[in-house]
């Protein structure tokens, strides 16, 4: 089962036809007999010089902003859809239009698309949000669908075209349903428990680190089948650490249910594995936990003048303690670290924008290292590890993230820019 959140106000509206906008694209099959339209969308118009110079007429971008209908949060990042229809009207000349398409809660972006050149002939896009812009959302009765009409070359006055857009909808699954209530009807029966139903299926955290005094968000990932999820948390006293013993001492422990088809199973767990994978001890190879660090964006102090990143100087605890032996003389480092880092420009907040650079390995040593054997403790001398490394792209503000590698450690101590800027704006 899905749920469809659909338009049902209109938040605000310029330069489209005709209000109430959302009562002519709130379907729930697709219908293109009815759709709101943006007005005359035109270029400048500079042939007749004046001073000061006149553009002539111009009209757009035009703004539709709607809200949209209250979904229940489905606890899941998969299954996030946006549809919607649109074309150019039939009349004019060889204009360029284009359609941008977000989706906000409030006046925070989560997603958005851009469809340019729109043709004749309504067309109809499924958009499907990542696992990280599903993720943004924290509240699901708060969504909006915003639509920009915009021209970039064409019309003049007496071929002027517009946008119609003709449907729209956001599906998301399911809400989750809760065991233990006492079931309706005559019956008045309890409802049997289903933990794969149970509405706190963990999968997300808020962690309060108080040496940093701020929360950061923590996402549990999934095995590929029959994956144990987290049902809530507890916390228990300080245990004693005895000397051979498994598991570390622990205050802060998980109710954890293992989906069996024949056996299903509640345990206890908490954090104990130091290879950065979630749920080893279910399958022995476990899941990668990744993790990253966006960091703010970066102005220098001017947010009208293009910037560049001539080096990005980074710094690294080093965590290597020796290495394994693999035989045939080839050996592998104990506890390697690795980070991925990336420039994001523009404020720009998905790869779609083309504003992202390639992601790139920051963490390496600097000098070629001869391992001795097996024993050797991997000593350079050095406890951070620094590197200097050309950013690509360039904008009016960038913001650089740092992302973990599978089964590797990551520990970024501090980090420097080196900015230059356009002496005009």
């Amino acid at each position: 089962m899905v749920q469809f959140a659909r338009p049902d106000n209109d938040f605000e509206a310029v330069g489209w036809n005709t209000v109430p906008l959302w009562a002519k694209i709130d379907e729930d099959v697709r219908s293109d007999i009815d759709f709101i339209e943006s007005d005359d969308l035109l270029v400048p118009d500079i042939s007749a010089p004046s001073d000061p110079p006149d553009p002539g007429p111009k009209t757009g971008p035009f703004d539709c902003n709607l809200d949209l209908s209250d979904v229940t949060d489905p606890e899941v990042s998969t299954g996030h859809i946006v549809r919607y229809a649109f074309e150019k009207n039939l009349g004019g000349g060889p204009e360029t239009l284009n359609l941008l398409i977000e989706l906000r809660q409030g006046v925070t972006l989560i997603a958005s698309w851009t469809e340019n050149d729109v043709q004749k002939g309504f067309t109809q896009k499924n958009r499907t949000l990542t696992a990280m812009q599903a993720d943004a959302i924290t509240n699901y009765t708060l969504l909006r669908l915003y639509f920009k009409a915009s021209i970039s070359s064409g019309a003049t006055v007496s071929a002027a075209r517009t946008i119609k857009v003709s449907w729209t909808e956001f599906q998301v699954p399911d809400a989750p349903s809760g065991g233990g209530e006492g079931g309706g009807g005559g019956g008045g029966g309890g409802e049997v428990f289903d933990p794969l139903k149970f509405p706190h299926k963990g999968q997300k955290e808020l962690v309060y680190n108080l040496t940093k005094k701020a929360f950061i968000p923590y996402r549990y990932s999934f095995l590929s089948a029959d994956s144990p999820f987290i049902v809530s948390a507890f916390t228990t006293p300080q245990l004693n650490i005895v000397t051979g013993a498994k598991y570390p001492s622990a205050t802060i422990k998980y109710l954890v249910y293992i989906p069996d088809a024949t056996t299903p199973t509640f345990t206890v767990g908490f954090h104990h594995d130091g290879t950065f994978v979630d749920w080893k001890t279910e399958d022995s190879t476990g899941v990668d936990a990744p993790a990253f660090l966006t960091g703010g964006y970066i102005t220098a102090g001017d947010t009208q003048r293009e910037k560049g990143v001539t080096y990005l100087t980074t710094h690294f605890r080093r965590t290597e303690t020796g290495f394994t032996d693999l035989g045939g003389g080839n050996f592998d480092s104990i506890n390697p670290s690795s980070c991925m880092v990336q420039s994001q420009w523009e404020w720009t907040v998905d790869v779609l924008a083309n504003r992202w650079s390639p992601s790139f390995q920051a963490y390496r040593i600097p000098q070629v290292y001869i391992v001795k054997d097996a024993s050797d403790n991997f000593i350079t001398g050095y406890s951070v590890i620094s590197t200097r490394n050309k950013l690509r792209g360039q904008g009016r503000a960038v913001t650089i993230q740092f992302s973990s590698d599978p089964i590797n450690d990551m520990h970024l101590l501090g980090y420097a820019l080196e900015i230059t800027g356009e002496t005009k704006v």
